[in-house]
């Protein structure tokens, strides 16, 4: 059981390189553990420590998640989905972005949430997915067909925005932002 219980302390949350929140503290309890009797001096058996052991793994895991609101205009029909990313800025303007969520389209205003984002810097990236095959469809020289928006409304001039012009804090327990949905090319 305590093996398992580490396990899911330790599990990383979805698409991250990093070990969940509550490894550290299973570690260092254990280590306490180990090393002072420290169930003991506190008056624990086995299963109290246990269930210590389980709250230290899941607390801090419960905690620090916060929802992004996306809230869209400018989506010209109901065809598909509408598919927004938050990205940091080493996975800003790649495919490679964290969190994700879509929902299916509707001519003009679309609200999607992100759940799950942990607090912090992020830019938000979004396009109308109108084919449905999850993958943002382009034209002549790269430049998309289908509608893109970008979090502040950063301006999309020869290339992508800069993460800095599309930079936004997200908060616990919600943030809210609105973008436009535009097309780039001719």
């Amino acid at each position: 059981m305590l093996n398992r219980l580490i396990h899911a302390a330790c599990r990383r949350p979805r698409l991250s390189r990093h070990p969940g929140p509550g490894c550290r503290v299973v570690r260092l309890l254990l280590r306490f553990q180990a090393h002072a009797s420290l169930p003991a001096a506190l008056g624990l058996g086995r299963a109290a420590w246990a269930c210590t052991l389980m709250l230290a793994a899941l607390l801090p895991q419960a905690a620090g998640a916060a929802t992004l609101v996306v809230e869209m205009s400018g989506v010209e029909n109901d065809h598909g989905l509408v598919r927004v990313a938050v990205c940091t800025l080493d996975t800003f303007t790649t495919k490679h972005c964290a969190f994700t969520a879509a929902t299916p389209a509707r001519a003009g205003m679309v609200t999607v949430s992100v759940d799950g984002v942990p607090p912090g810097r992020y830019a938000a990236q979004a396009y109308h997915d109108e084919d449905g095959n999850g993958r943002l469809r382009r034209g002549l020289f790269g430049v998309p067909t289908e509608a893109i928006g970008f979090s502040r409304d950063a301006p999309v001039r020869l290339g992508a925005p800069r993460f800095e012009d599309a930079a936004i804090e997200v908060c616990e327990p919600t943030t809210t932002i609105r973008l436009r949905l535009r097309h780039v090319g001719p």
